[in-house]
């Protein structure tokens, strides 16, 4: 099911001006906008206000969502310590309001069902004693009940009104599926074989310990020649050879001529460099014995350095990487991988809004590969999502080949996998992940390598335009890309260092997409149709635009660049996007209380972003741009003036309207902590 939003075609829009410099106060119409306050005097945080451009950071807010597990480790910081440069803030945990397990039906009992665990399970089993202690329903009507005629969660759902009946949740005779294993449509769950598996260290990964082997032995041999001085080199290469190379695989027919790998190397042979060593995609470590025994014999002189023999550790037997279906980037507008707030829920928003490509949230490699539940979530998939990728986080060649064959194997569906190299939180790139990265671009040349050769899907990779702002990186790397295994290359304009404090350098993008061999994609201040269009004029070979911060201010931004026309919306079909979003939120997290919990939470996390945007009837000329700051103003109507409150209690105020009341002691702190504000109940 897709959502269809009707677009006016006779609402008077602003004027268009766009030689307007960004970064300029947002041009909001004089009778939108709060009088300034008198000097000594502060306005009233009123509820239906929106926060002062003075509280707001953008950039602050804006890296929420790039890191993963960002705001799980607090920062220990003494009294008046300065935080290091480059160093991001570090925000409380929501502490989320736990139940003891004794008090939680048991999911199977909940369903009617007996459950598999028996007498060790450490859920509740008595249906009476549930029902006894249930607190009252959060509303009258289960929305999942009334699209499907029944409802997975049985007795536990908080809005079971229309279908608990005498302690039994009851299931209408035209009930329709609701997807095998009551998924709603989601695939790519994590199998318990296979859990228990991975927890005990039972997988075997044989092809990524192949490749693994050779990259090795690959860079081991380049390290010595790097060691070596130009002399040496000389010498060794003017040296005859006395090892006994590797004979290559018994012909079918004999041959007297010699092959060039039997030969010698002349005294005019070129000197080994680090360039000339065989790219590993083209070789498998050797089995002959006789190259063993063959290295044994060699002479003293020659020990202590790598033999110039063309093949003197390997056989020219090529390591393939998989056959991989093409995926077509040509034109496509990409919702990139947003953490916390690119769930699966937001991405069916922006599939109803005609979005091309969406892509899971980044998933670290050794979470996965450890078998946590949690991680493996994020690679979740809808039916409606035609076109996706997973990404995944690592730092080192082998985890990430690893992590690469499991997903490929596992049975999960995606169409290609996208390495993070541009995540810029220190939590992540301290690990060597992430922008990290782009200091080695050895190391990213071996997880491409590994990568490729184990999977079956094509393998992306996201940049940024260095590490540091004085030193560009990214057209240095990607003209290797093809070459070390890659299928598609994101850059974003900005670099690691940057964060958001500037405009994303989309000359940069351009300049690297004419040294690209393959399909690059542009990502960085994409807010309006103008912007996605200016980003293949001038004769740009840009593939593609990837949206982030965009779409989760303005969804409908998609359905904006597929029309290239500005869409006024009004007040009520924003919020009925929001309540699409809670609906499709209690499909995939669940309607009883933990799942009514978990989408109130990610509900509140994306509105953090939403709030900020501005209604285009409100504004004096158009476009409106990203990094632009708003006065404090109100909307054309009360509904309007709510949805661009900074204040987070009204953003728990909109919850209520469609998940219930709040419960005691709750409390929601916005991962950026740029409002001052904190809402409890």
């Amino acid at each position: 099911r897709r959502m269809k939003y009707i677009i006016p075609s006779d609402v008077p829009l602003p004027p268009v001006v766009l030689d307007i410099a960004p970064g300029r106060d947002t041009p909001i119409k004089k009778e939108y906008v709060y009088p300034v306050a008198p000097q000594g005097q502060s306005s009233s945080s009123s509820s239906s206000s929106s926060s002062s451009s003075s509280t707001l950071a953008p950039e602050d807010i804006d890296d929420a969502i790039e890191g993963a597990k960002a705001d799980d480790v607090m920062e220990d910081k003494k009294p008046n310590q300065k935080r290091p440069a480059g160093k991001e803030k570090k925000g409380k945990r929501n502490k989320r309001i736990e139940v003891p397990r004794s008090s939680v039906l048991c999911i199977n009992i909940a369903k009617g069902k007996g459950c598999s665990f028996g007498d060790k399970c450490r859920n509740l089993h008595d249906v009476y004693v549930y029902m006894a202690s249930k607190p009252p329903d959060l509303g009258p009507t289960c929305y999942i009940f009334e699209t499907y005629g029944q409802c997975p969660y049985g007795i536990t759902c908080r809005f079971g009104s229309n279908h608990i009946k005498d302690g039994h949740s009851i299931v209408l005779p035209t009930a329709t599926p609701i997807g095998q294993g009551d998924t709603f449509g989601a695939v790519n769950f994590l199998d318990r074989d296979l859990k228990v598996k991975l927890q005990k260290r039972a997988v075997k990964f044989p092809r990524s310990d192949a490749i693994i082997k050779v990259i090795q032995e690959h860079n081991q041999r380049k390290n010595q020649l790097n060691n070596m001085s130009k002399a040496d080199r000389e010498k060794l290469a003017s040296a005859p050879s006395t090892s006994t190379p590797t004979p290559a695989p018994a012909p079918t027919t004999s041959s007297s001529t010699p092959t060039p790998s039997d030969q010698s190397v002349s005294a005019s042979a070129p000197i080994p460099t680090p360039e000339s060593i065989p790219d590993p995609s083209s070789l498998t470590p050797s089995t002959s014995s006789t190259s063993s025994s063959s290295s044994s014999s060699s002479s003293s002189s020659s020990s202590s350095h790598p033999s110039s023999s063309s093949q003197p550790d390997y056989i020219d037997t090529p390591l393939r990487t998989r056959e991989k279906r093409p995926v077509d980037w040509a034109g496509k507008v990409y919702l990139a991988p947003l953490t916390t707030v690119g769930n699966l829920p937001f991405r069916r928003i922006c599939k109803g809004f005609g979005v091309d490509i969406t892509c899971g949230e980044m998933a670290l490699s050794v979470n996965l590969l450890q078998g946590q539940p949690s991680e493996w979530a994020l690679l979740r998939r809808h039916a409606s999502e035609d076109l996706f990728g997973v990404q995944i986080c690592g730092a080192y060649p082998d985890v990430m080949s690893q992590c690469g064959e499991l997903l490929s194997d596992s049975g999960l569906s995606f169409d290609f996998i996208d390495i993070n190299s541009g995540c810029p939180i220190d939590l992540v790139c301290d690990k060597g992940a992430g922008s990290a990265l782009l200091e080695r671009p050895r190391r990213v040349e071996g997880i491409l390598r590994g990568l490729s050769t184990v999977v079956d899907q094509p393998v992306t990779i996201k940049l940024r335009t260095g590490y540091t702002d004085k030193v560009q990186t990214a057209h240095n790397i990607i003209p290797k890309l093809k070459e070390w295994g890659a299928s598609g290359v994101t850059l974003h304009g900005r670099s690691k260092q940057q964060r958001y404090t500037k405009s994303a350098n989309w000359d940069y993008i351009k300049q690297c997409a004419e040294v690209s061999p393959l399909p690059l994609i542009g990502n960085g201040d994409v807010y309006n149709w103008r912007d996605a269009v200016a980003a293949y004029e001038g004769g740009s070979k840009v593939s593609g635009v990837m949206v982030a911060r965009g779409a989760l201010i303005k969804p409908w931004l998609f359905t904006e660049i597929k029309q290239q026309r500005d869409w006024d919306i009004s007040s009520r079909e924003r919020l009925d996007i929001v309540r699409d979003f809670a609906h499709f939120g209690l499909e995939h997290w669940g309607s009883d209380d933990r799942g009514v919990q978990n989408t109130r939470e990610f509900l509140l996390n994306w509105l953090s972003f939403a709030y900020r945007y501005v209604p285009l009837g409100l504004l004096e000329c158009l476009p409106s741009r990203m990094n632009d700051r708003p006065p404090r103003f109100f909307g054309r109507d009360d509904l309007e003036t709510l949805l661009a409150s900074g204040n987070v209690a009204d953003w728990v105020k909109i919850t209520e309207m469609f998940l219930g009341p709040v419960p005691d002691g709750f409390h929601f702190t916005p991962k950026h902590k740029s409002n001052s504000y904190e809402a409890q109940g």
